[in-house]
């Protein structure tokens, strides 16, 4: 088995739970049958499954199969308690020190992905707002955080999908990134309280979006 395999099964297996192709089977993983999907070997398959598992993806359930895990309202709540915690700390840390240059192109980014969720599905939009967020955070060049946010959004993605599984649909407001414009436009003029305010803002907005579809 190559790494490459593993990584390979990893990603489709997640990205397949992601967009509730298993919904159809009751959210249950059949071995066999990603095998055959996927058309890769059963050991990287199942090196996936277990890594899947590790990461509270999916639960085994001896000689039946794997069980995708439902995230809860407490879960979600959690994991977005986290990300004000995380991000507002990095936003802090780079204020005094991120340039005025890269503030304004940053915020030329925002308007890029701005135009870009008009023609937009769900996820795209999504995609969207995790780059903007990570960009947001990588000004504090911490790598670890970074990699934190990165973990905590998977999680979020998977929420979304969990309520939100019709792939179809077009991009409603929430998505727009008007909070984002917001939160650089108060760094370029040194609010820094009022652009951790419009962060929370931005951040908690995914609750109340999640619970309202």
């Amino acid at each position: 088995m190559t790494v490459s395999s593993k990584k390979k099964a990893y990603e489709l297996i997640l990205q397949d739970v992601i967009r509730g192709t298993f919904a159809e089977d009751h959210n249950l993983l059949n071995e066999r049958r990603l095998i055959e999907r996927y058309g890769i070997g059963k050991t990287p398959i199942r090196e996936a499954l277990v890594e899947l598992c590790n990461e509270k993806v999916l639960r085994s359930i001896p000689r039946y199969g794997y069980e995708i895990i439902t995230l809860t309202q407490q879960d979600i709540a959690e994991v977005l308690q986290v990300r004000c915690m995380l991000e507002c700390s990095c936003l802090r840390l780079m204020a005094p020190h991120v340039t005025r240059d890269a503030l304004l192109a940053f915020r030329r980014r925002c308007e890029e992905e701005e135009q870009q969720l008009r023609h937009a599905d769900v996820w795209e939009a999504w995609d969207s707002n995790v780059r903007i967020h990570l960009q947001l955070c990588s000004f504090a060049q911490n790598r670890y955080c970074q990699q934190m946010l990165e973990s905590s959004m998977g999680i979020l993605k998977r929420a979304y999908a969990q309520f939100y599984l019709d792939q179809q649909r077009t991009v409603h407001k929430p998505y727009g990134n008007g909070l984002h414009m917001d939160i650089v436009d108060r760094l370029l003029a040194g609010d820094v309280d009022g652009a951790e305010a419009a962060l929370r803002e931005d951040i908690c907005s995914f609750e109340k979006l999640i619970f309202m579809l």
